[in-house]
């Protein structure tokens, strides 16, 4: 019977079970192992010239191998830790393999000599300018699509502090793959290092030292005699002697991890786009030191050679005094005073203003030159706060001047909005970028842009650093540290920003660390056409919510908008449902939302004394009737509406019921498609909705009034002040919408799915909603729907003290 071919998944396998029993650590293992697979599959034949490196392939890709030896290299154990659990693979093809992990080092070896002086790094006298960016002259960045395009905020990344030593998950190593992988049109770094650049030897240098980077590269140290006792020195470790590495030499260490992060072991690049760096304080403190300590060692080379001077010339003084020569000693003590005098002035506290701004501007210039030639495709774009301007869109990246570590970025950044708005000098967006940012934050301000009422969205990036990894190599004795203290914060999640432009509309995502790369664990598909194929990853699926806060129906303050079909005057969410229906999204599954909520105040109710606070804009009843009669004898009956309507809606409606009415009649009853789309998609995408009394009243068959639903109706303080708390009215509109869609096929045989899915959540009277929105088979995500912020702090950052409060309370939906 002629053998069949075996299908490469099980020839693979068999080869593992070989390798297992240890074939490869004999002499020729490779070949004895090739000839045994030739033997057993005599028609699947390997080719022999590529049979080492499949093998390889097999061994590495084997997941509990891999993983074990990239744990070994991330904590910086001993290979042979792992050589014991795993003893049939060969020594160099483990070590071949761990230098993988660690990642390849751009940069070797240095050429230049030894710098002698304090702390000096050398310094080049070069024309490099700092581009200046302004709100009204930004720099621009250039994207390939004006309209749709995306730009990656990598902040934080502060390399020189403690890392992993796997380059496999190094955090920014993957936020540039990540870059590249959805086609990021720029990537910003901001705050890129972070170097030690106190030069006392005392307790708290110790203290600092905890949360550096603790890995030395000896080929960095440009002395050649001496690089060979360091060499020994960190192999060694001996009890009696320490290495040394000198500022330039700990910079350039750092430079060399850039580089290493940016190259991949096939010399590529992670990302091959454009890279703009703006510079932060920490790079700053790098400048003035470098230009400090240059000053300071040409003060001190000078008075060197001043007391020098004067030595030689004192010695030349006695002669002339022995020789009685007095022409010669009065010239000569004339000298004597002269250096004297010179040496007097020469001191670092004398150096003229311009110097330092002169060594200053040098010491820029080295700063740059140096990121610039050791990160690929970059330029050094501002440095502090600074703005670029995206196809008009003006963005300003603000660089805080502080580096405590503090949760009110946000706060402090939106506080100060009016006065830009006013001055026209308010960005499209703000990104505030921190070198110890606790986590990803946003918010949004009205501001005026020529008249109109537009939007603005302030965001804080996160940091890029691994905070699991810090803090196992960290305790609580280390906190005195910012980056200790971050990564101990327990509201820290770090991980990067990328800015969007949506057909011109300007938003923000945030990828937490661990995220980062998550599309290597989507399936490749391959698409056929006419063209030829595409290959793509399918990547995440998203559950879209949308929330329709405070519409306020009676309000005399309402926004309302035209719909140019109908010419009916619709509230701001309404608005957005009529542009959905335009757009064809109840038809079919085209609905995209798959959760909905109004969180607070559906009517204005009498929380405050409206009708005697009468709208600017309300007319008296005979201006009314002279406009009126007006319109009408020149036939403008279009004109003459428009104006009764806008005057009627600046009266309002005070009366309560009118206003629960409206709410009934235009938002549930004028909107039924959308809601019926949201809810048919929502079972479409096999949505599951569990509310906290599903978890936490099990026993009692899941009741919770905080239970939350698919469709959400809440209630607010105004209509509740009104009637004394004596009524809520978010029940009232979720009956309404399900007695409408009982009537549809597809929900009149389920009444009690019904009843779940549209829901009205309350705590003693109050709007809070608590469940758990998920897929089958895939991640969580806890809801919380609540009419106000727990602990409002203000207007800055809404969330500030519900964060704050909710750290102190644990699980308090129990």
């Amino acid at each position: 019977m002629t053998p069949k071919k075996a299908s490469k998944k099980v020839i693979d396998a068999r080869i593992l079970e070989i390798i297992e029993t240890g074939i490869l650590k004999k002499t020729d293992g490779f070949q004895k192992l090739l000839d045994q697979i030739i033997e057993e599959f005599p028609c699947n034949r390997p080719n022999k010239k590529h049979f080492k490196d499949r093998v390889k392939g097999i061994i590495w890709s084997t997941s509990k191998i891999d993983k074990a030896l990239q744990e070994i290299v991330r904590n910086d154990l001993s290979i042979d830790k792992f050589k014991s659990i795993f003893p049939f693979i060969p020594n160099n093809v483990v070590t071949e393999h761990a230098k993988w992990h660690r990642g390849e080092s751009g940069s070797k070896k240095h050429t230049s000599e030894f710098l002698r002086g304090l702390g000096r790094i050398s310094v080049i006298d070069s024309d490099i300018k700092l581009p200046h960016s302004s709100f009204s002259k930004p720099f621009v960045v250039s994207v390939p699509n004006e309209e749709n395009w995306t730009i990656m905020f990598l902040n934080g990344a502060n390399i020189g502090t403690r890392y992993p030593k796997d380059i496999v998950g190094n955090v920014v190593r993957r936020a540039l793959s990540e870059a590249e992988e959805r086609g990021d049109s720029v990537v910003i770094l901001t705050n890129l290092m972070w170097l030690d650049l106190k030069q006392a030897a005392s307790s708290a240098k110790v203290g600092r030292s905890h949360v550096l980077g603790d890995s030395v590269n000896p080929n960095l140290i440009k002395d050649n005699g001496y690089r060979k006792k360091a060499k020994e020195i960190i192999k060694n470790k001996p009890i009696d002697e320490v290495a040394y590495l000198t500022a330039e030499e700990r910079f350039d260490d750092i430079l060399s991890g850039w580089m290493k992060i940016f190259t991949k072991p096939n010399g590529q690049y992670e990302y091959t786009g454009p890279v703009h760096i703006i510079l932060g304080n920490n790079e700053e403190e790098l400048i003035n030191t470098i230009a400090s300590w240059e000053v300071k060692y040409l003060t001190i080379t000078k008075q060197r050679k001043l007391k020098t001077g004067l030595k030689f010339t004192k010695m030349a003084l006695k002669k002339a005094e022995k020789k009685q020569d007095q022409e010669h000693i009065n010239s000569l003590e004339k000298e004597i005073e002269s250096i004297q005098n010179e040496l007097s002035r020469t001191i670092v506290s004398n150096v003229t203003t311009h110097e330092w701004q002169r060594f200053y501007k040098i010491a820029l210039a080295t700063v740059i030159h140096k990121f610039e030639s050791v990160i690929p495709n970059s330029k050094v774009i501002g440095k502090g706060t600074s703005n670029i301007s995206v196809n008009g869109k003006n963005i300003a990246v603000e660089i805080p001047s502080h580096s405590r570590v503090v949760d009110t970025l946000l706060q402090n950044s939106a506080k100060n909005c009016g006065p830009k708005s006013l001055r026209k000098q308010f960005p499209d967006s703000v990104i505030v970028c921190h070198p110890w940012s606790l986590r990803f934050q946003m918010t949004a301000r009205e501001i005026d842009k020529e008249g109109r009422r537009e939007s603005a969205k302030i965001f804080v990036a996160p940091v890029a650093i691994d905070g699991d990894y810090i803090r196992s190599k960290l305790d609580s004795t280390n906190v005195k540290h910012p980056l200790a203290k971050v990564v101990f914060n327990e509201t820290f999640h770090p991980g990067v920003l990328r800015l969007r432009s949506s057909n011109g509309v300007l938003d923000a995502d945030f990828i937490s660390s661990k995220a980062l790369e998550a599309f290597k664990n989507y399936p490749i598909t391959r698409r056929f056409s006419k063209k030829g194929s595409l290959v793509y990853n399918q990547g995440p699926k998203y559950i879209w919510t949308m929330f329709g806060s405070d519409p306020h129906w009676g309000s005399r303050a309402k926004a309302f908008v035209t719909n140019q079909t109908s010419g009916m005057r619709l509230g701001m969410t309404e608005a957005v449902f009529e542009m959905m229906r335009q757009a064809g999204l109840c038809w079919g599954n085209n609905m995209r939302v798959h959760f909905f909520g109004v969180p607070d105040d559906p009517t204005q109710g009498q929380n405050f004394p409206a009708r005697t606070q009468q709208h600017p804009h309300q007319m008296p009843f005979d201006q009314i009737e002279n406009i009126a009669l007006q319109l009408l004898d020149v036939g403008s009956s279009k004109e003459l509406c428009k104006f009764l309507l806008y005057q009627l809606e600046k009266r309002g409606s005070d009366y309560p019921l009118e206003q629960m009415m409206q709410m009934m009649d235009r938002h549930i009853s004028a909107n039924i498609d959308i809601f019926h789309a949201i809810l048919k998609r929502s079972q479409k995408a096999k949505l599951i909705i569990k509310g906290v009394g599903e978890i936490a009243n099990s026993k009692f068959y899941g009741f919770d009034t905080r239970n939350l639903g698919i469709i959400n109706f809440g209630a607010g303080n105004h209509l509740a002040h009104t009637v004394d708390g004596e009524i809520v009215e978010s029940p009232l509109y979720a009956q309404k919408l399900r007695d409408i869609l009982g009537s549809y096929r597809e929900w009149k045989k389920q009444p009690e799915l019904l009843k779940k899915l549209v829901a009205a959540p309350l705590y003693s009277g109050e709007t809070i909603g608590w469940g758990i929105l998920s897929v089958e088979g895939h991640h969580q995500y806890g809801v919380d729907m609540r009419s106000t912020p727990t602990k409002m702090s203000g207007w800055g950052d809404t969330l500030l003290g519900w964060v704050r409060n909710d750290i102190q309370r644990g699980n308090y939906s129990r």
